[in-house]
């Protein structure tokens, strides 16, 4: 039976013997390599788990953190570079509009463009949770008057949404595995 290496960054030892030979300058870049990744590891957790908890990027409700529904099975919420990227282009485009989010999830798009100015937002999903979540974060943002939440599944929302109300933004980002 072969027998398998691992390498363990907890421990600054290397998983094999050096040779007597080798020389102390590779033995020192090998720990200098290690304690580098064993740092970068850290740095990176610790800057994915602060991109994993949102927050509104600016406007009225402007840094007020967000939750969310554990497991991306349930939501998979937009991560924070993706969500300024998206504001930043349409961010002229929002005053007075009315918005529409049809896989809502936390609610953080619609609420966003709520808080940088938009004049109402219709948030729909069809998980009872999600809808939870998105009435909680409506009211801690302070713009649950502008909202509009919907328990149900996209199809019946926009056959709801027939009745003429006219919608200036649209968000769609739906889960991955369903449609």
């Amino acid at each position: 039976a072969k027998r398998r290496l691992a390498v363990s960054l907890s421990d600054s030892r290397p998983p094999f013997r050096f040779a007597k030979t080798t020389n102390c300058a590779l033995r020192f870049m090998y720990l200098v390599l290690v304690k580098f990744l064993k740092g970068f590891g850290e740095t990176f957790s610790k800057k994915f788990s602060q991109e994993e908890k949102m927050r509104i990027i600016t406007g009225s409700a402007r840094g007020t953190r967000l939750e969310t529904l554990e497991g991306e099975e349930i939501t998979r919420p937009t991560i924070e570079r993706v969500k300024e990227a998206i504001f930043s282009m349409i961010n002229f485009e929002l005053e007075g509009r009315n918005v529409l989010d049809l896989f809502g999830g936390s609610g953080q798009m619609a609420l966003e463009a709520l808080s940088r100015g938009a004049k109402s937002a219709t948030i729909c999903d069809s998980n009872r949770d999600a809808v939870a979540v998105i009435k909680r974060n409506a009211q801690k943002t302070k713009l649950y008057e502008k909202t509009k939440i919907l328990s149900s599944d996209y199809k019946a929302a926009i056959n709801g949404c027939r009745t003429g109300e006219k919608f200036g933004i649209v968000f769609l980002d739906p889960p991955y595995g369903e449609y």
